[in-house]
């Protein structure tokens, strides 16, 4: 373009402007939706990873076999094992549900703990060392016990260090009733509670990208015992994702409905702009301007005109995609690939295209 002021010239006619205007919110809503989506189901699918304490978990009533450790490579993963137990303390006995953990738990989120009794929780990013236990506030109250006493786990005495406030995957597995305790792994077979026919459910949690939950979820199903199952993220997400499902479904129906409407203005105006530019091309033509030159100075400089408005919508969605991310918190946010960009830039000019150039294109 030899001068940058022949952009400005289209921008005098109404009809140019309505489909720039067009543009601008078909390309806002578009870019808007897609990363609202792509948002939302990063966010959710980590809050699932977290809930369920992992990105894969193998579970069963015996530990996982050498085998399956070995497929796991060295992904993180952290091993669990579930049971119940009685605490005894003196002449008083308090049904628990245990969870013992291992140095890796937890994968995801972290434990609430206090120094005591309906203190503060403090954040932390591991389990029990060896040798003590955290224990729910229930619990310490029917024994009548308080932080640094000893409670009597099967034949082991264990040091009660912290209270048990909150923990980042208590939602996973089955809801019990009863009071929460959490110990090292290491000292489970100290206590001599888990002897032939206890009822005990062992997890491996594995955490993996999303492109390697698949692969290897596939390459661990064959090594499943009878007594073993698989369950995932995605799997997980699935089973509890409805409502999330249900809004971007509305989103996208409402988006498709903006873009319908955008798309008959567009195809209006440019009924319009053809007509005005009839008398340019006509003139064109008539001293002997080839087609391919007719389309460079017409429908090209029509495209690079409309350019601003469609970086401006995308730039919209982009600012509005930042303040959602900084209201909701960068730890669990969403990075759009290169390639999301550029099929949201090329979007609208894929709409001006099916919509305008069929009646531009009889200049």
């Amino acid at each position: 373009m030899r001068d940058p002021r022949l952009l400005l010239r289209p921008w005098r006619s109404g009809a140019f402007r309505i489909q720039a205007l067009a543009l601008l919110v078909a390309s806002l809503a578009i870019a808007a939706v897609v990363l609202l989506r792509g948002e939302l189901e990063q966010r959710f699918a980590q809050r699932t990873a977290e809930a369920i304490g992992g990105d894969l978990i193998l579970e069963g009533s015996q530990p996982a076999s050498e085998q399956q450790i070995a497929l796991l490579g060295d992904r993180p993963r952290s091993a669990i094992s579930r049971f119940s137990t009685v605490l005894v303390r003196d002449d008083t006995f308090v049904l628990v549900s245990v969870k013992a953990v291992d140095d890796g738990y937890p994968l995801f989120g972290q434990v609430q703990v206090s120094d005591r009794r309906f203190g503060d929780g403090v954040a932390v990013d591991h389990g029990p060392p060896p040798g003590q236990v955290w224990l729910a506030g229930t619990a310490l109250d029917r024994l009548g016990q308080q932080p640094g006493e000893f409670v009597t786990v099967g034949e082991r005495a264990l040091l009660v260090s912290k209270v048990l406030v909150r923990e980042p995957d208590q939602g996973a597995g089955f809801y019990s009733m009863n009071p929460r305790l959490m110990m090292n792994l290491a000292d489970v077979d100290s206590t001599g509670v888990l002897g032939p026919g206890t009822r005990v459910r062992h997890e491996l949690r594995i955490a993996a990208p999303g492109d390697q939950l698949a692969p290897l979820e596939a390459a661990l199903r064959p090594t499943l015992a009878v007594n073993q199952e698989i369950d995932s993220r995605e799997d997980a997400g699935l089973r509890s994702m409805g409502p999330l499902r249900q809004l971007t479904l509305w989103g996208q129906l409402a988006v498709m409905m903006v873009v319908l409407l955008c798309g008959g203005a567009i195809y209006l105006a440019a009924g319009v702009r053809g007509a005005e530019q009839a008398g340019r091309c006509a003139v064109m033509k008539t001293f002997g301007a080839s087609r391919r030159r007719i389309l460079t100075q017409v429908l090209g400089r029509e495209l690079l005109a409309l350019l601003p408005s469609l970086l401006l919508g995308l730039a919209l969605a982009a600012l509005s995609f930042a303040l959602l991310r900084q209201w909701l918190g960068e730890e669990l946010s969403w990075r759009p690939p290169w390639h999301t960009w550029l099929l949201l830039a090329l979007a609208p000019v894929v709409i001006w295209g099916g919509f305008a150039l069929p009646r531009l294109w009889r200049l």
